[in-house]
């Protein structure tokens, strides 16, 4: 293109890491004015685009060199044009080729993973072999234990309770791949980085449009013939099927059998000939186990001795959820046939993962997550620094510093410490502009997760100081007052808990039914979790679980009782099985709460400690356009400036323009080295001192929950010289006073800040230090009162009793209740509640230790008819082991049926009573029938006839 020597380009580069607003800091231009030439015209006007109004143009692809050097902005776009001054704007930006503008437009959900066959033998295989990524055989997810808040069934897990996480460096190499880049990591490459596993779920993951087709059907009947039992009661066979994608319907039993939450429906006419009496017909949801419920039903009665009707029935039953083994059909009750017309549909509006499903686990991620939202939380995770191979097409990711990841000592970080190189030749001189590093910062820093929605993660924030599993740095008192959050722009804090739901293990041992596990929960009422945001957590593998008292934890997957658990977590909360001896794992995946071990530890403490009190010092420098595409970020650089020698990092090279003699602005942060910067010289330029106190004394706290005692001992590994005095106090009243403690005396306080005062004999003389610690007893409490409600809608009627988990002793729990809005009262849990609307459950937990009392709250109110029906069913012995059935009771319904059945097979068949009395014997059992006239649904008691 035509460019004018006044209209030179102007470029800037930066450290390329995660700015305060969550974007990518790298390089930019500013707009450039072309000349109105005719080549530069007619390009104009070819990415133009006519069908708009406005001179809105396409972008098009460039290449940018100066020389011999090639810039890797590549797409220009015309912005506007000045016919008077004959000149078009155009700015100059990344495109299609540049990782930072593909890696945007990259939906995880495209990212190719293989697909998954949900059977059990292929997550147990999943399980065993998955738990970390090796980039090589790993299929890139795992399918852990993990509680999103219900479960299909009581007493196991199925493969339809599980869902897919993705290892985090697997979406990276592989979604990098994709847009023709390699994703390296020094962080993420490490143990601890490849088992970092990520849930990335859709909130409508169960509403796949190709899940929900499979799961739809219709069937109708043409006048089809209803034939009743002795009990009354006929099964509606509808035989013709319409559709039946799935094979989910069998038109010969009129059942239909799925998984997932379904709206179904019925329209039918029928003829019924015969005497006074109920019809009833209802759709019916038979359980694997338990008792029949109605979902929807219609009833008409007659008091004609003998009539000829026709009624046309229209029953829905919305959001019915079906687990494995659950059957939907519909019935009708009547005491002469029917003769039946019409249709039984249904269709899912949320679909289960069915066993058996082959599925690609990509399908099911958010469809808005690009791979440039994931590398934003990945460096959020480590505070990294990226580094552009352009010749190599890669992009990677370091910490700040070389550190220690757990067991891996000095992983590589972004800045190297030598040679430093020098900027003295480049650098003007009178060309310095400082600026304090502390300017509009506020005194303290919150690094943590996204705020979270997650119920047990909300109450476990209540109270403290700051959020779950975040760091807070004082910067000090030279910064304003107040609170800067710097939170990961993705991930949210899981808690992990005990599941407390297999009584019956094999071998049945029921103090180690409780597994720990993560809980991803967007609701407090038990109900299944969609909205659970995104979540990370450490895959720890397919291990054993083991109690404090060593034994093991086991768990129930469909018929299998499992001593393994395919086990992931944010903060272990059970101890592994090592050698045969549980241990607890050192890994953790949190920004604060340990002193070591963090991500604040490992990738943020030195480099804010480095910018804790420095400055931005700006020069004007001369670079040539080679010396402006190459400068480093990671070296560290020295400066000869104004008489004094200081190394920096470089941090910015801002305002550098084509094709001219102007100076380019060098943006560095001084940064403390110890070293010679010109390594070879004698005698040495720059020589390290030695710190004159080299002694960095710690305070370990211990919180004992069960003694109630809080224990204060020394920390004296980073000690270097011989201790003089060691003086230590406490207080327990925020400062106000100061008592004498001696270290690993037990404390039964709330709160307490210890303080050391400590004298050296240090190589210079004597030095002093002082180091404060404090501790708050409730940081440890884990008490999670819960309340289970059972409600028996035949008779209106609700129990209470208590559930969840506990870490401290239990000095009292008092329950009270409030019925239809009254004062409350007193309650014994388990105790039946009946004929109200509304009902409230207060339950308040207290500790015999410092925790504060818990409350937990659990409310019911009646929608619809109150069915407050309350039938008995009496054996009255009018002979020697001769028994007459009689009914009783009250009702608030009225009784349209009254059934009563005799079973001589311990109810394997059931006979009509023929009114005379029964004679008792073994397996003789009576059963009544009631049904309502109204919505309420019916009522069966079933008694043994005595027989000795």
């Amino acid at each position: 293109m035509d460019t004018s020597r006044e209209d030179e380009l102007e470029f800037s580069r930066a450290l390329s890491e995660l700015s305060e607003i969550g974007n990518i800091k790298d390089e930019a231009a500013l707009s450039i004015g072309l000349p109105y030439s005719e080549k530069n015209k007619r390009i104009a006007d070819f990415v133009r685009n006519h069908n708009l109004v406005g001179n809105t143009r396409a972008p098009l692809a460039v290449l940018v060199q100066e020389g011999t050097t090639v810039h890797q902005l590549n797409y220009l776009t015309f912005t506007g044009s000045d016919d008077t001054a004959q000149k078009f704007e155009a700015q100059l930006e990344r495109g299609p080729g540049h990782w930072l503008h593909d890696a945007n437009r990259l939906l995880l959900k495209d990212i190719p993973f293989d697909d998954f066959e949900l059977v059990f033998d292929k997550l147990y295989l999943n399980w065993q072999e998955e738990h970390k990524y090796d980039g090589q055989d790993s299929v890139g997810y795992y399918w852990p234990l993990v509680n999103y808040g219900a479960w299909l069934t009581k007493d196991t897990i199925l493969p339809e309770d599980m869902r897919p996480w993705f290892h985090l460096l697997a979406l990276l190499e592989k979604g990098f791949c994709e847009i023709g880049w390699k994703f390296r990591s020094s962080f993420f490459e490490t143990e601890f980085g490849r088992r970092l596993i990520c849930y990335l779920l859709a909130e409508n993951l169960l509403e796949v449009p190709e899940i929900l087709a499979l799961k739809r059907f219709r069937a109708t009947t043409q006048q089809s013939s209803v034939a009743f039992g002795p009990s009354g009661v006929g099964d509606v066979i509808f035989g013709t099927e319409v559709y039946d994608p799935g094979n989910n319907y069998n038109p010969a039993t009129g059942v239909f059998t799925s998984t997932g939450v379904f709206n179904f429906s019925i329209g039918v006419e029928y003829t019924h000939n015969g005497p006074p009496g109920p019809v009833v017909i209802y759709i019916v949801r038979e359980p694997l186990s338990g008792p029949e419920e109605v979902l929807a039903e219609f009833r008409v009665s007659t008091d004609a001795p003998q009539f000829f009707q026709t009624n046309t029935v229209a029953l829905e039953a919305e959001n019915i959820a079906i687990a494995v083994g659950d059957k939907i059909s519909v019935r009708a009750v009547a005491f002469t046939e029917l003769i039946v017309t019409g249709y039984f549909q249904g269709h899912a509006v949320k679909a289960y993962l069915d066993r058996g499903m082959i599925i690609n686990p990509a399908t099911l991620i958010a469809p808005e997550l690009t791979l440039l939202d994931l590398l934003k939380a990945a460096i959020h995770l480590c505070n990294g620094r990226i580094e552009t191979n352009w010749e190599d097409n890669e992009v990677w990711v370091y910490q700040p510093y070389k550190t220690d990841v757990f067991y891996e000592e000095g992983v590589e970080g972004f800045f190297t410490d030598a040679p430093a190189v020098s900027l003295s030749e480049i650098v003007l001189p009178d060309s310095e502009l400082v600026t304090v590093e502390r300017q509009d910062k506020k005194r303290y820093l919150v690094i943590g997760f996204a705020d979270s929605n997650d119920e047990h993660v909300k109450q476990k924030n209540e109270g403290r100081n700051t959020p779950l599993y975040s760091k807070i740095i004082d910067r000090g008192a030279q910064y304003e007052e107040g609170r800067e959050y710097n939170k990961n722009p993705l991930f949210e804090p899981t808690l992990n808990k005990e599941l407390v739901k297999f009584p019956l293990v094999s071998p049945l041992i029921v103090p180690n039914n409780e597994v720990d596990i993560p809980h991803c929960l967007d609701n407090g009422n038990g109900e299944l979790s969609f909205k659970i945001g995104y979540r990370i957590l450490y895959c720890a593998g397919y291990r054993v679980q083991r109690a404090d008292n060593n034994e093991i934890r086991r768990w129930r997957f469909q018929n299998f009782g499992l001593d393994n658990v395919p086990y992931a977590f944010q903060v272990p909360g059970s101890r592994l099985d090592v050698a045969g001896n549980g241990e607890l794992p050192r890994q953790v995946l949190i920004y604060g709460e340990r002193d070591i071990d963090d991500l604040y530890a490992m990738c943020y403490r030195r480099d804010l400690l480095g910018k804790l009190y420095s400055t931005r010092s700006s020069f004007q420098a001369l670079l040539n356009a080679q010396e402006y595409r190459t400068m480093s970020f990671r070296s560290l650089y020295s400066l000869h400036y104004g008489g004094r020698t200081f190394t920096a990092r470089l941090l910015e090279i801002a305002g550098r323009r084509t094709c001219t003699g102007a100076p380019a602005e060098l943006i560095l942060r001084p940064e403390a080295w110890g070293g010679d910067v010109c390594p070879g010289k004698e005698p040495p330029i720059m020589a390290y001192q030695r710190p004159p106190c080299p002694n960095y004394p710690e305070i370990d706290i211990a919180i004992d929950v069960t003694g109630n005692t809080i224990i204060a001992t020394a920390q004296d590994t980073a000690i270097n010289d011989p201790i003089l005095s060691d003086v230590w106090v406490y207080s327990d009243d925020d400062g106000a006073s100061w008592q004498e403690y001696t270290p690993g005396t037990p404390l039964s306080l709330p709160a307490v800040i210890f303080r050391r005062f400590l004298e050296f004999d240090a190589e210079a003389g004597t030095c002093e230090k002082v180091v404060t610690r404090s501790a708050v007893f409730e940081t440890v409490c884990d008490n999670n009162p819960e309340i289970t409600l059972n409600y028996d809608g035949s008779k209106n009627s609700i129990t209470a009793v208590g559930a969840g988990a506990f870490n401290s002793p239990i000095a009292s729990d008092t329950w009270t209740v409030e019925v239809d809005g009254g004062a409350p009262v007193a309650y014994t849990a388990g105790n039946e509640i009946s004929g109200f609307t509304t009902v409230k459950f207060t339950r308040t937990v207290s500790f015999a230790n410092n925790c504060e009392d818990v409350v937990a709250v659990a409310e019911h109110e009646v929608e619809g008819d109150q069915c407050n029906n309350l039938p008995t069913l009496d054996l009255v012995e009018v002979a020697d082991c001769v028994y007459e059935p009689q009914v009783g009771g009250t009702t608030s319904s009225d009784i349209c049926l009254t059934l009563i059945e005799v079973s001589w097979n311990a109810g394997g068949k059931w006979l009509p009573w023929d009114g005379h009395p029964v004679k008792g014997a073994p397996d003789t059992f009576i059963r009544a029938s009631f049904m309502f006239c109204d919505s309420c649904p019916p009522i069966h008691i079933e008694k043994e006839c005595p027989f000795e």
